[in-house]
């Protein structure tokens, strides 16, 4: 039985416009079925991802690496969770559980807004598993290819929303 490796001390923070090759390097060591969103590799895009005040793309670091992350955006009447990624090597260890948690807490700060959804291709079994165990979303699905993954926010005692 291999042992996964130590982690150091995970950070996690607001996407950076210096944080973009280790995204992008962070997606292409990922399946193709669990990052779907080929625009990873637009540069620019992501720079307007960063700066929109409507989105927060949030990352994981370990050692100075890139080893998650997530974009948030705010639609107005709920906030939309997606693109989430942790490094296979680092998985199974709350890190995207966390990421999740330090975006919805700082977006909340910005946008209060009480609805937050996660969509998941259909054709993604790790994201699937993943949300399905994530406390407080449930499934939601209307169709098949595209699965959405629901919370209501409770800002007098969401464990999302605190430390």
């Amino acid at each position: 039985m291999t042992q996964a490796r130590e982690l150091p001390k995970i950070m996690y923070r607001r996407m950076q416009h210096a944080d973009i090759p280790g995204v992008q390097d962070l997606a292409s060591r990922t399946s193709k079925s669990e990052v779907a969103w080929r625009d990873w590799e637009d540069d620019a895009l992501l720079r307007r991802l960063i700066d929109a005040p409507w989105t927060m793309p949030f990352v994981a670091l370990a050692d100075g690496h890139i080893v998650g992350v997530v974009f948030l955006g705010d639609t107005g009447t709920r906030l939309l969770l997606n693109h989430l990624c942790v490094d296979p090597s680092a998985r199974r260890r709350g890190i995207g559980q966390e990421l999740v948690r330090c975006a919805l807490k700082e977006m909340y700060q910005i946008s209060p807004v009480r609805h937050v959804i996660a969509l998941v291709r259909g054709n993604n079994p790790l994201g699937m598993e993943f949300w399905q165990k994530v406390d407080g979303f449930k499934d939601e699905t209307v169709c098949d290819d595209i699965h959405s993954f629901c919370m209501d926010l409770d800002p007098s005692g969401s464990p999302w929303l605190t430390d």
